[in-house]
């Protein structure tokens, strides 16, 4: 399993926690909005690490998946140079 899904599935966990002690009255002394805000910035921070291209692979991959889509769409003509990709290399 990778970082991202353990912190995804801890952040649930600990939610789900503080939803079931407030359905048995047990009050927690954190407010609604404080954990909000923690468990925001906790999916901000994973999903925008997950969604930037941080190598040279992962940028030649996403142009990559781009070209494919976009001729998949029709709005690319010409040469089809999708099975050459990365052999020049």
């Amino acid at each position: 399993m990778n970082k991202e899904t353990i912190i995804t599935a801890i952040v649930a966990l600990v939610v789900a926690i503080f939803d079931l002690l407030k359905i048995f009255g047990i009050v927690v002394p954190i407010e609604d909005n404080t954990i909000y805000t923690i468990v925001s910035l906790i999916v901000c921070a994973v999903i925008y690490w997950r969604n930037q291209d941080w190598t040279r692979e992962a940028h030649e991959a996403t142009g990559y998946m781009r070209l494919m889509k976009a001729q998949k769409k029709g709005r690319i003509d010409g040469e089809n140079f999708i099975d050459e990709w990365g052999e020049d290399e």
